[in-house]
């Protein structure tokens, strides 16, 4: 009985070391970045809601979306066959502790000038009904295996990349603040929050501003409220909790005005996302010294506030419904509250065409109405109430 059990230690010890040594060898022939064809790229990018890169995937057009939170490139199932991506038809790799997914590997991927060899992609549903990604453009997500190799300079006035194999460049630039962070395939930096230290991803791949523990919200003032838009790229809701208007401490800066999303599911981490970075005019970040730089300019201001009308609305039980109310915000200060439904929206026509749209169409549409300067909206409670809506500062 001893021999067995020794016998079968030493064959999983084994075929442990064989493993190892394969995924090692796997893990040092992809993702390769050639070297000898240019040093410098510039691309125009979209930044309407993700930064979406227009990329090439084995010679053909796409998109990648750019995510400094996912630690491995990440590939829509449905894009297999659409860019002749071999899939390896094994499940292997688990993401954010949901479900087992299959790898692949892409041929080649070029960002602008910049060539990419052998790419390891973990295959994903990204497309699929209510997915947080449907609407996105991108059949890929660019993770740090790629990112971590090179230099990252993003204008969000005039929507321009610039990628490079250095970081000289730098040098020559007028930044406003900076940040080092921490960690190569996660990038974690510290920040304060209503004067509380907190350890955050820096997650460009997230649209909102940031995310923390739901204690943290118990224990200061928040204003309440349900958000039933918010989803995983799983499709599944995750988050319920309450919305505050603070400040940050970014590196030097003292960002006010910050829109605070809290989550009661422990396996969501603390994220700084996209909406503070893009206060800025530009992030450059540099993975060889692990630091970012923002330039402030007039296209975005760190301490500027927030400026719309301050609500959101979706569709539940084929009506529109207020899902989200900002404290203080135009859509606040005229009576609106969450759960109101929605009776018409600038005219009927338009109030029928949201609730019969494709879910895609909707957020289009609706993201179109909430840029608008003024909204007409009735709302329905007891009885039927006229608002005109302006967007302003608050």
């Amino acid at each position: 009985m001893k021999e067995t059990i020794l016998k079968t230690g030493k064959i999983i010890a084994e075929c442990t070391l064989i493993l190892s040594f394969l995924l090692l060898i796997i893990h040092k022939s992809t993702n390769i970045l050639v070297r000898n064809i240019i040093n410098s790229s510039t691309v125009s990018f979209s930044s309407n809601k993700w930064l979406e890169i227009p990329i090439k995937i084995n010679g053909s057009d796409a998109y990648g979306l750019f995510d400094t939170a996912a630690s491995s490139c990440v590939i829509d199932k449905s894009a297999i066959g659409k860019f002749d991506v071999y899939e390896i038809p094994l499940k292997v790799i688990q993401v954010n502790n949901h479900t087992w997914h299959s790898v692949c590997i892409i041929k080649s991927l070029k960002v602008g000038d910049m060539v990419f060899r052998n790419i390891l992609a973990v295959v994903v549903d990204l497309k699929g009904e209510n997915k947080v990604l449907q609407c996105a453009k991108s059949d890929i997500i660019i993770g740090t295996p790629i990112i971590n190799q090179l230099c990252w300079d993003f204008n969000f006035g005039s929507k321009k990349l610039f990628v490079s194999k250095s970081n000289d460049f730098i040098q020559e630039q007028n930044y406003s603040n900076s940040i080092l962070y921490l960690g190569r395939t996660l990038y974690k930096t510290d920040v304060k929050v209503n004067g509380y230290k907190h350890n955050l991803i820096i997650d460009l791949g997230f649209i909102a501003s940031v995310f923390l523990p739901q204690n943290f919200a118990d224990s200061t003032s928040g204003v309440k409220y349900k958000n039933s838009g918010k989803k995983n790229v799983f499709g599944n809701y995750y988050e319920q909790g309450k919305r505050d208007i603070s400040d940050i401490v970014l590196g030097d800066d003292t960002i006010t005005n910050v829109s605070i999303d809290y989550r009661d599911n422990k396996l969501v981490p603390n994220i700084l996302g996209l909406e503070v970075v893009k206060r800025y005019a530009g992030v450059t970040i540099d993975p060889f010294k692990k630091r970012m730089y923002f330039k402030e300019g007039k296209e975005s201001n760190a301490t500027a506030k927030f400026h719309g009308f301050g609500l959101i609305f979706g569709i539940q039980n084929n009506a529109l419904v207020v899902t989200s109310i900002i404290e203080s915000s135009p859509a606040q200060k005229a009576g609106i509250k969450y759960g109101d439904k929605i009776s018409q929206i600038c005219n009927k026509a338009l109030s029928n065409r949201l609730i019969t749209a494709d879910y895609c169409s909707f957020l289009q549409m609706r993201d179109s109405l909430l840029t608008l300067k003024t909204m007409d909206i009735e709302i329905v409670r007891e009885d039927t109430i006229s608002l005109s809506l302006s967007r302003g500062y608050f």
